[in-house]
């Protein structure tokens, strides 16, 4: 199974071949029958929110093993927003 590779940030495209990415993501979770976790609209906020002050703080780290680590952390939140958008735009399937 091959799999894709998320649209980088300097994609003209970015906004719609991150959502066809993300689509495809779920759908695959989807498929593995992988538990889904509920998350409030307040939750994803506070998600993007915690997003902002990772990256924000990941850039202003001069330990480069610091930053590296917080720059993973950001990117693995950007990830469960992005999922969790995607989830709450898609059918309910049941």
């Amino acid at each position: 199974m091959s799999m894709a590779t998320a649209p980088r940030d300097d994609d003209p495209a970015m906004p719609e071949a991150q959502a066809a990415y993300w689509k495809g993501a779920y759908e695959r979770m989807a498929a593995r029958n992988m538990r889904a976790v509920e998350i409030s609209s307040i939750e994803v906020l506070a998600l993007k929110k915690l997003a902002l002050i990772c990256g924000a703080l990941a850039s202003s780290l001069n330990d480069q093993t610091a930053a590296g680590e917080q720059r993973a952390l950001t990117k693995v939140l950007v990830d469960v927003v992005n999922r969790a958008d995607v989830a709450n735009l898609s059918p309910d399937p049941r």
